[in-house]
């Protein structure tokens, strides 16, 4: 991956990957509840997401292992929030929110994975929603 960004977001993103190396040791029952491992699928999913978040400008938080089996990656700028969540069974889910009462979900399958990051960056960028406006 190539993308012209500055060393403090060279930073950022390299201590995602680093949490998301941390991800991929987990074992079964993780959480102490039984809870599946991020799957191999899934942890490559996410490394996608955040590359093209990175190449974007964007600097989400960590990514986590989530509770329903796969990865999180939560981003927000100003009064907007964005959860992705790269699922062990091969989709990614995104749900969007503007702040207010309304959200956005967006399913999408490994094969369409790039679509996630495109909408991202509109929605964060403001081309979704406009102050109260919902799509």
């Amino acid at each position: 991956m190539s993308c012209d960004k500055d060393a403090s977001l060279l930073s950022v993103y390299h201590a995602a990957l680093a949490k998301l190396a941390e991800c991929r040791c987990l074992g079964a029952g993780w959480d102490g509840y039984g809870t599946d491992p991020p799957s191999a699928d899934a942890c490559r999913m996410a490394e996608f997401v955040l590359s093209q978040l990175y190449c974007r400008g964007f600097l989400p938080e960590h990514p986590r292992p989530s509770a329903a089996g796969g990865i999180g990656i939560t981003l927000k700028i100003r009064n907007r929030s964005v959860y992705i969540e790269c699922c062990n069974h091969g989709t990614i889910h995104t749900h969007m929110s503007n702040g207010y009462d309304e959200y956005v979900h967006v399913a999408a399958t490994v094969d369409d994975c790039t679509l996630v990051p495109c909408l991202v960056g509109v929605f964060m960028g403001g081309g979704i929603w406009d102050g109260k406006e919902t799509a």
